[in-house]
């Protein structure tokens, strides 16, 4: 049920790019599953996986730092490391967490308004509402888990607060708005291509949304 709730939660998010429960997609989500079983295969995808995943977060790492001014911080090559696999960690728990908790909010609020009699309409708009905010809030989490703990940048409180709230509203809404414009694409091939410009596109704004 979980592993069904994080595919769901990234199916859901960028349309075309999995391909589960009767939508075509370009990844299918068994390749993304690590078998438990110890074999050198899954033992050489792990070291992969990780060794990519760090130089991705080194990347970041870098970028944030630059946009605040900073080239380097007194820190041990060890430590960079650990930060590095933290922020990777980062992410992937906000990814999980998403889905967890909107398919809770989902299931939850549904009965809850259904034992209220709060009507259909005003029950599925609520709770879009409640998933769209509990999305922008763990976005605004993931950042701050980079800039404080992964990048080492120390962000007056006021400023910090206002930066994540912007930032987890904006990138919620673009990820909303680039899955209905994926979603509205019937045909299987295009919707796999929409779906990968569609990525690429919001990891740009994003980057924009974070210098602002």
């Amino acid at each position: 049920q979980l592993q069904d709730a994080i595919f769901s939660s990234i199916s859901s998010s960028l349309p075309g790019v999995l391909d589960w429960k009767g939508s075509s997609g370009i990844i299918d989500p068994s390749d993304l599953v690590i078998s438990t079983s110890f074999s050198l295969t899954g033992l050489v995808a792990v070291i992969v996986l990780l060794f990519s995943a760090t130089g991705v977060m080194r990347a970041m790492k870098s970028s944030i730092r630059a946009m605040f001014g900073i080239d380097q911080v007194p820190s041990g090559a060890a430590m960079e490391q650990l930060r590095d696999l933290l922020g990777f960690l980062a992410i992937a728990l906000g990814v999980g967490a998403t889905g967890i908790l909107t398919l809770a909010n989902s299931l939850v609020g549904r009965q809850i308004l259904s034992t209220m009699g709060v009507e259909s309409t005003v029950a599925s708009a609520a709770i879009r509402i409640g998933s769209f905010l509990i999305s922008a809030a763990i976005d605004g989490l993931i950042l701050w888990v980079l800039i404080r703990f992964v990048a080492l940048i120390r962000v007056p409180i006021k400023d910090l607060i206002c930066g994540i709230a912007i930032f987890g509203v904006v990138s919620t809404l673009i990820r909303s708005l680039g899955t209905s414009v994926v979603g509205s694409v019937n045909n299987p091939l295009l919707a796999s291509f929409a779906a990968i410009a569609t990525l690429l596109l919001w990891i740009n704004l994003l980057s924009r949304v974070m210098l602002v």
